[in-house]
């Protein structure tokens, strides 16, 4: 055998230029994207509500020459009230750790990126648990095997010989416009329900003569213009559950991992939820020489101020090294 031998002529280290993690994409998930987010100065506070019905009355009459008007009022509710809860989540970085990690291993993005996943699949978590459940918004509809399209318990839309979209999702606008006088803009589903539409006959059949009908062109877009919708959001998200991932409800669960809802869910403009963020100023990271924390102002502070640069890149300001970009 000659010598040296391979094993000794080399001595194994790691990659400097590559390392692997699952990080989801922030766009897969999706509560910021059906509340708007509302900027606050107090953590709690209340806030005024107009009456509905009030507007709406037809209550005008004919005026004759020299008389008043018929006149009335509105009634203002101002006892609503919200609650800006602090939602937070660390991880301790020593600074000796921090000095040894391998340069693949950035230590420090990892951290920043590892927090907000966390931030991340709590909100969305906390959407769907909060605004996603039955009884909520006065009309439950509960698909069902061989059920009929139009009613209070529909075809699953995965049945390509029963299930009708169309006629669902025309009945929910119908409601909606009935109940709050506005048109839905929004269809709000889970990527099971996604994947079930791109392939249902009925979609593939509107959509054959203008289009390629294969999947790559059946997006969010070409959905909401054939629902006749603003936007269609997919929740795409996924959090573990236990051991194995599964796909429930949009943060969905994989078989053991858990995604969000297993559902499809329109609402109007007029939003019936909101995102209260405080404005608390620019990003400041901790560091006490031998830990570092993600500072939860990280996900509150205000979108275009001091701790981002150019580009709406964030940067975290460090005592012992120049802009770091996260």
């Amino acid at each position: 055998m000659p010598q040296p031998t391979l094993s000794q002529v080399h001595i194994q280290a790691a990659l400097t230029q590559i390392a692997t993690a699952y990080i989801q994409d922030e766009r897969y998930y999706i509560a910021d994207k059906v509340f708007p987010i509302v900027p606050v100065e107090f953590q709690s506070d209340k806030f005024f509500a107009f009456s509905k019905d009030d507007f709406y009355r037809d209550e005008a009459q004919q005026r004759a020459d020299a008389t008043e008007s018929a006149g009335g009022g509105f009634n203002l509710d101002p006892t609503n009230s919200y609650s800006a809860d602090v939602w937070a989540y660390h991880k301790d970085l020593g600074g000796q750790t921090r000095r040894n990690a391998d340069p693949a291993v950035n230590m420090d993005v990892a951290t920043t990126k590892f927090c907000m996943q966390k931030l991340l699949i709590r909100r969305d978590r906390f959407f769907v648990g909060k605004y996603l459940v039955n009884s909520l918004w006065g009309t439950d509809i509960t698909g069902t095997a061989g059920g009929t399209p139009g009613t209070a318990t529909p075809a699953f839309w995965n049945d390509d010989a029963n299930g009708d979209p169309y006629t669902d999702i025309a009945v929910g606008q119908t409601t909606i416009l009935q109940n709050t006088g506005f048109e839905a803009n929004g269809l709000l589903m889970s990527f099971p329900v996604y994947q079930a539409l791109r392939k249902h006959p009925l979609v593939i059949d509107r959509i054959k003569y203008t289009t390629r009908a294969d999947a790559s062109k059946v997006t969010p877009e070409l959905l909401a213009a054939s629902f006749d919708v603003d936007r269609v959001i997919v929740s795409k998200a996924v959090y573990q559950a236990g051991q194995q991932c599964s796909q429930r409800h949009g943060v969905h669960r994989v078989e053991g991992c858990a995604a969000l809802p297993r559902c499809a869910r329109a609402w109007n403009h007029d939003p019936h939820g909101w995102l209260h963020v405080r404005m608390v100023g620019p990003h400041r990271a901790q560091h006490d020489g031998r830990a570092h924390r993600a500072d939860p102002a990280a996900v509150v502070g205000p979108r275009n101020g001091p701790h981002r640069g150019r580009n709406g890149v964030r940067y975290g300001r460090r005592r012992d090294r120049p802009r770091v970009p996260l």
